[in-house]
Parts: structure tokens; C-alpha cells; sequence
């Protein structure tokens, strides 16, 4: 397979593997990119390994079988963990200021989705660019 460029980046790269053993991908870093890639990683059906890229929708996604897996957390489940530690510490609405990136979007929803949960809300959403 070639590096194909996608409007976020280049992504995947692979190798074959010897006869008998399963191809891979180790994913990136951004989940955009990430996202951009999945078609290609279920049409070979390679599995694809993602350490960092934690955008909920790379692995929560509409393809049977799924190929990717998640080898970090989860966006949703640190949502809650963070909105927990803030309800811990007496905080009861946050301020949010997140990147306009997918791993952004997927950063709000898990935020304010744990907020509902407490039948609160954000103080505000700040949205910014990447870098700064």
C-alpha cells in the first residue's frame, strides 16, 4: 500500500507482515486524521492500534467488524473522570476552552454530557485554533 494524503496529513503506512500473521496500523496523533483513515483500515481489514488519537467517534464507529481499538482512553470516559475531580473539588460550572479540532468536539460533548448528568452546564465554551 502507498501513503495516501488526506486534507489533515499523510496517514497510514503498513507493512506486511510474514504469511500467517495479521496486518496493523499504529495510528497518530490526531484524530482527524485518524477518522480520514478508518475507510481504508476496514476495506484491508487491518487492525489499527491507536495510542493517541482519543476522539470517541475513531473507535465508536459503523463499521462491522470493527478493526480499530483503543489503547488509551476514551474522550468520554475522561470527560467524566475530569467533571468528577471539578465536582470533587467544589467547582459546579466549569469554563470549557477546547481546540477546533475533532478531538475538540469530541472533548465538549463528553464534558457537557457528564455536566447534564449532575443537571448542570458549562459557564462557557471557548472554541480556539490549534497552536493558539
Amino acid at each position: 500500500m502507498t501513503i495516501r494524503a488526506t486534507r489533515h496529513g499523510v496517514s497510514i503506512t503498513w507493512k506486511r507482515l510474514p504469511p500467517g500473521q495479521p496486518d496493523r496500523v499504529v495510528g497518530g496523533l490526531h484524530s482527524t486524521v485518524a477518522l480520514d483513515e478508518l475507510e481504508t483500515v476496514h476495506r484491508h481489514r487491518l487492525i489499527f492500534l491507536l495510542p493517541w488519537a482519543a476522539g470517541t467517534p475513531v473507535i465508536h464507529n459503523n463499521y462491522m467488524p470493527n478493526f480499530a481499538f483503543r489503547v488509551s482512553a476514551r474522550d468520554e470516559y475522561v470527560g467524566a473522570f475530569l467533571i468528577e475531580q471539578a465536582l470533587h473539588l467544589g467547582y459546579r460550572r466549569p469554563g470549557l476552552l477546547l481546540e477546533q479540532t475533532t478531538w475538540g468536539n469530541s472533548n465538549e460533548q463528553a464534558l457537557v454530557t457528564a455536566l447534564k448528568k449532575h443537571g448542570l452546564s458549562p459557564a462557557g465554551i471557548r472554541v480556539v485554533l490549534p497552536g493558539r
